[in-house]
């Protein structure tokens, strides 16, 4: 589509429209659309977000949930890191001591 300009407005040729009958026509559409919405289609719609909500509630809790099991999961690391560095620092010492053992033997 090769659009003209004609006096100030937009001629589109594929469809013998202006820019401003053709913005005028989709919006009349939208609005015979939006008035023929039906109940059935506003109760669908209607159920869906709440839907919708009731999923983001739960993916909230479930979110804070992991959260917190992250949180006590790193805790529970930190004591292990620092159980393994003591349990080091003793076998060190007691290879350090074996060691003074076999030299003065």
């Amino acid at each position: 589509m090769n659009p003209r300009h004609l006096a100030g407005t937009l001629y589109l040729p594929d469809t013998g429209l202006t820019g401003l009958q053709r913005h005028s026509i989709v919006a009349q559409h939208r609005e015979d659309r939006m008035a023929k919405m039906e109940a059935p289609d506003i109760n669908t719609l209607t159920l869906k977000v709440a839907q919708l909500i009731d999923l983001c509630d739960r993916l909230q809790q479930q979110n804070q949930h992991l959260q917190l099991q992250e949180k006590s999961w790193r805790e529970e690391r930190m004591q292990l890191i620092e159980k393994n560095d003591l349990a080091r620092q003793k076998v060190e010492a007691m290879i350090s001591r074996l060691k003074s053992l076999e030299h003065d033997a």
